[in-house]
């Protein structure tokens, strides 16, 4: 009936694929009403699963219902016949006991209107493999897939981001052709039932944030009702009821409608499968399948309001129209760490209309958009009243002007509400303020109770609904906790600008566990690989006209430089010429290309500290004192244009790359220094901290002995990488780096941030300096 398996420390449930977190709540949810309601719902479906037998080979037989009623009906009564919709190929018929389905299989050659049929008895599936399927469908799947992850690392910028995935997962003019085409079916086979009936689609597929996939809703309506149709639900009446209880001229009930547009759906409109009538619902709807265009459709009734609420939503995208990508962004950031999107194994979650009743609340609240209490203020016209409700609307409103980009507006979203207390307010959506519950009963005019729950968002018409009150204080604490991640993301540089992190930037950046230690699964991205590769872009000037001839391979020879004299690495090139002025013998391009920082920094750091060593402590020039003040020279070394595009094979030894604030500080420059001078300096500083907390005691030249013996470049290696250097464009550069090193991961992504930030002005300055004159 019910089995528990361990998985990661929790029990599940088979028959209500529910994962429970232990013994004691294990029990409890045996003996409540969902797992009883199931239990009782999977021995229905066995015992009729008992008493079915499986006819096939009806595909040559003309009215296959009537023939099957006909043949088994002299057996017993047939409780029920289900035939293959598709092909009618083959079909299962329920009778009324186990016996008699063993005397009709006990029938030798069957024929049916003289055609020979296969009976068989049919075959009872497991319950575990129908919840096995059930619960791989509820596993954690992102909504973004590989090709379009990659097309959104490819964007230029965030804006451009999500715009894209706006139009990526938007329904297209197709899918809106066959979402009309459907409507216009379904309208004409009811139109036979009930006269003057109209469909009316509303809902995510109108109203502008329609997704692939996402369902079709009709609202249907109907003034009259054909007098079979009237019959027969008059005739299921009296089947249902005793007649003592039936009354003549009994109002017929929206339940009975809506069962009777289910049956002429089920009758008369093809392709249309796994028809289910939900009476029981707030609105009666019948719910169904259209096989051939894969859209799921919803059919209420009296449901005036959600078509009011749709028209509502469609004018907000008119009067702001950076809503549907915003809308979009938010939905899908929620569905990917499940609150939003359906009732699934772990709980209900947002829906979709509340989501976007969330985003206009934070557009109101900030001043970019007017609240619909603002909109109608002007309309001086006696009120609409629907159900009680007042659901007057303006037909056009002034569009609003934006206050930020797109990428601003979705990190403002997630700051407003990782701020916002919920269980101290309901968010009114009409008048886009916090209230309390007295205030909600005051602008409630119906009488009608308000439920509130762990999250209050008032309906903007319907006022007595909460639109959020399915959620539970489980799905809450996952919602705040989501809220705050992602407020924290949207202060990252990696989401602000077009980062190098090759696998992740921008809006990408949401859909990432940055809490996940390493080593673990990484099951929300669709990627899940370590990426080793980062690439950023460096313009060297605004305009293409301000370059001169050479500025990109000039700007090559500096990075060489900078990487080698700033950086210690061994830095050689690859794949390319270097340019000279004057003939160069193959060792001496060699020589230009291996620079030899590491030899003349040990040499220029053993002459200062040479002469520096019997200094007092307290004395202005001392290198170790905590403030010390350094003299700068210009250097004699010499920068090499190189030609484009080209690699760099580098190997870093040591990390110059931190503490370079806190060093420049230190030193006082004499007259002005060179751009490039100054920060061989920093680094010269950098090392010789690094000398003098390597050893604690001895001399200075024990020191440097102990430091530098072990290789000619101070130290063992800490990675290794490669730099193509690549001409974007008239005015800039793009780096692509990789690791080529096992080891050292951290140190190589810290790296590359830090030149993110540092190279660029440096190469622009380096550039400018060599244009007016310098080197």
């Amino acid at each position: 009936m019910s089995s528990d398996k361990h998985e990661a420390s929790n029990l599940f449930c088979d028959v209500c694929s529910a994962h429970i977190p232990n013994e004691t709540t294990f029990q409890q949810h045996l003996n409540g009403r969902k797992h009883t309601r199931n239990v009782e719902r999977i021995k229905e479906w066995s015992d009729a699963a008992k008493r079915s037998i499986y006819v096939g080979g009806l595909k040559n037989i003309v009215a296959v219902e009537l023939a099957i009623a006909d043949y088994f009906g002299q057996f017993g009564k047939v409780k029920n016949i289900t035939i293959d919709k598709t092909f009618k190929q083959y079909a299962i018929v329920e009778l009324e006991s186990e016996q008699m389905a063993h005397t009709v299989l006990a029938i030798e050659n069957p024929l049916l209107n003289g055609i020979p049929v296969v009976i068989k008895a049919r075959e009872l599936k497991d319950g575990k493999h129908v919840n096995a399927s059930k619960e791989k469908s509820h596993q954690k799947q992102s909504p973004i897939d590989e090709k379009l992850w990659q097309k959104l690392l490819d964007c230029k910028d965030l804006d451009d981001q999500i715009l894209m995935l706006h139009d990526e997962v938007k329904l297209s003019e197709e899918e809106l052709h066959v979402r009309d085409l459907i409507c216009k079916l379904l309208q004409s086979a009811l139109h036979e039932a009930f006269p003057d009936c109209t469909l009316k689609p509303y809902g995510s597929s109108v109203s502008g944030f329609g997704t692939q996939g996402c369902d079709l809703d009709l609202h249907f309506e109907y003034t009259s009702i054909h007098p079979d149709i009237l019959h027969e639900i008059k005739m299921h009446r009296d089947t249902e009821n005793d007649s003592s209880n039936s009354t003549v001229g009994e109002e017929i009930t929206s339940q009975e409608i809506i069962a009777a547009v289910g049956e002429v759906i089920k009758q008369c409109v093809p392709d249309c499968h796994k028809i289910k009538v939900i009476s029981a619902s707030r609105f009666p709807l019948v719910r169904f399948y259209h096989k051939g265009s894969n859209v799921k459709c919803d059919i209420s009734l009296s449901n005036k309001l959600a078509v009011v609420n749709t028209t509502y939503l469609q004018l907000c995208c008119k009067v702001f129209p950076m809503l549907k990508p915003l809308v979009i962004a938010i939905r899908t950031w929620m569905r990917h760490w499940e609150l939003a999107g359906g009732v699934h194994v772990n709980g209900p979650r947002l829906n979709n209309y509340a989501v976007t009743l969330m985003a206009l609340f934070f557009l109101q609240n900030t001043g970019r958009m007017p609240s619909l209490k603002a909109m109608v203020a002007s309309v001086s016209d006696t009120p609409v009243l629907i159900d009680g409700f007042d659901c007057t609307l303006v037909e056009t409103y002034p569009v609003c002007e934006p206050k930020g980009s797109l990428g601003d507006l979705l990190a403002d979203f997630f700051q407003f509400y990782s701020k916002v207390e919920f269980s101290k307010a309901v968010l009114n959506a009409r008048s886009a303020c916090y209230q309390t519950a007295q205030t909600e009963k005051e602008e409630n005019p119906t009488g009608r109770k308000f439920k509130y729950g762990s999250l209050n968002v008032q309906d903007p018409f319907e006022v007595s609904h909460n639109v959020t009150g399915n959620v539970t204080e489980r799905h809450m604490q996952n919602f705040y906790r989501q809220m705050h991640n992602a407020a924290l993301v949207v202060k990252m540089r990696k989401y602000q600008h077009r980062a190098m992190h090759v696998s992740c930037w921008g809006i990408l950046a949401l859909f990432i566990d940055h809490h996940k230690k390493q080593g673990d699964s990484e099951a929300s991205v669709p990627n899940p690989a370590k990426s080793n590769a980062y690439a950023f872009d460096v313009k060297l000037k605004p305009d293409a006209s301000e370059m001169h001839q050479g500025d990109l391979p000039k700007a090559g020879g500096y990075l060489v430089n900078i990487l080698c004299d700033v950086f210690a690495m061994d830095c050689q090139v690859v794949d390319a010429e270097i340019i000279t002025n004057a003939p160069m013998t193959e060792s001496a391009q060699v020589a230009v290309a291996m620079e030899t920082f590491p030899i003349k920094a040990k040499e220029e750091l053993h002459k200062h500290e040479v002469a520096t060593k019997k200094r007092p402590a307290d004395s202005e020039d001392c290198t170790f004192c905590k403030r010390a003040k350094v003299a700068l020279d210009r250097s004699d070394a010499t920068t090499h244009p190189i030609n484009l595009p080209c690699q760099l094979k580098c190997v870093a030894k040591q990390r110059l790359w931190q503490g370079r604030r806190k060093a420049r500080r230190r030193l006082v420059q004499k007259g002005k220094a060179d751009f490039l001078d100054l920060e061989r300096k920093v680094s010269q500083l950098l090392l010789s901290d690094l000398v003098n907390d390597s050893t604690h005691g001895g001399s200075m030249q024990q020191q440097l002995n102990t430091s530098c013996s072990s290789t000619d470049s101070c130290g063992p290696p800490l990675f290794s990488f490669t730099t193509d250097v690549k001409q974007l464009n008239e005015t800039a550069l793009r780096l692509l780096f990789r690791c080529t090193s096992d080891d050292g991961h951290s140190d190589y992504v810290n790296f590359v941030h830090h030149l993110e930030m540092f190279l660029p002005n440096l190469l622009k300055k380096c550039v400018a300096k060599s244009d007016d004159g310098g080197q």
